[in-house]
């Protein structure tokens, strides 16, 4: 029985990899639709492994500027593109770009993308929800050398995120709360990393690779390659999540517990404001800059130490959960 979709506006033709083309005429096809952004297609990954467990053939319809995060999942997923896909192709279609933050079961954004797919979440374990990716070897090979190039394995490497798409966002952090903690310690080096370009201190520890990323294989080869992470809630911490590094993630007018908590490895610092989530509607910037460089260092030191849970810590650095 076919699984009918709504909302969508499929044109003619269909643009699929050739592992969906090649695919055995016995394994039923799913298709996952999710349009954007990068961190909601790296949290679609766990329902897609999810078919593919099943003996589904699974395709995700996406951006094609997306395509590179399900050809590095783990295990690789087909990719169609958004603007191209026939939804008569295949025999179950689920739309993903709908919400449904309401529903019994659904804690997640993981968990409300398997509700969409018609999973039953409480069936799936916290393992199975963790989106996974691996780094190819050949983008792995290519960030050892320009490692090596510009002279950085002599140090340990930390990748560093702190503005959102709109850098006026609220989420966005800014450098301030780093600059006067981490930027002075010789033993790391921080790699600035950001699609837009920004100003950071002149220091021969701190590489300003804000805006010169070319490509999202080449940023998935420089992250796997660092040690640690610290980013704000963007889709460089989901990245990092599902890499499985060392992260420190920075949460504001975001929730941690829908965004964040099926990943392990990580430790979150949250505003946790009564007026949180707001979305980013109605604030002027005061949220997430507002975390005490003092409690970034010493979250920073246990992060560094080799934890391998999911922790939240307020600004005052009190515990709010950990598993």
């Amino acid at each position: 029985m076919r699984t009918r979709i709504i909302g969508s506006n499929p044109v003619e033709k269909v643009t699929v990899q050739k592992s969906e083309m090649n695919k055995s005429p016995a394994d039923p096809s799913v298709l996952l639709i999710r349009k954007h952004r990068m961190g909601d297609i790296i949290m679609v990954l766990p329902v897609a492994h999810w078919f593919h467990n099943q003996r589904k053939h699974i395709v995700v319809a996406t951006k094609e500027e997306y395509k590179t995060i399900l050809d590095f999942a783990a295990p690789a997923v087909s990719f169609c593109n958004y603007s191209n896909f026939i939804p008569d192709n295949y025999d179950e279609v689920f739309e993903l770009d709908k919400l449904a933050l309401n529903q019994e079961g659904v804690k997640t954004k993981v968990d409300m993308f398997f509700h969409l797919a018609g999973i039953n979440t409480n069936e799936v374990s916290s393992e199975k929800k963790r989106p996974k990716m691996i780094c190819k070897p050949n983008e792995a090979d290519t960030a050892e050398r320009f490692f090596a190039s510009k002279r950085l394995d002599d140090r340990i490497n930390v990748a560093v995120t702190v503005e959102s798409f709109n850098p006026k966002s609220p989420r966005s952090m800014g450098l301030e709360p780093l600059t006067d903690t981490f930027f002075e310690n010789p033993n790391i080096n921080f790699l600035i990393l950001g699609r837009n370009p920004m100003r950071c201190p002149i220091m021969p520890n701190v590489l300003n690779w804000t805006g010169n990323t070319p490509t999202l294989e080449r940023l998935i080869g420089v992250v796997d390659r660092c040690d640690a992470v610290i980013t704000i809630d963007t889709g460089m911490m989901h990245l990092a999540g599902a890499l499985g590094k060392q992260t420190l993630a920075i949460f504001g007018p975001t929730r941690p517990e829908f965004l964040a908590s099926f990943y392990t490895n990580m430790v979150v610092l949250d505003a946790n404001r009564e007026c949180s989530p707001c979305w980013e509607r109605g604030c002027e910037n005061i949220c997430t800059p507002t975390v005490p460089p003092k409690l970034i260092n010493e979250t920073f030191q246990e992060v560094m130490s080799g934890y391998n849970g999911y922790k939240v810590l307020d600004f005052k650095g009190e515990t709010i959960k950990e598993k």
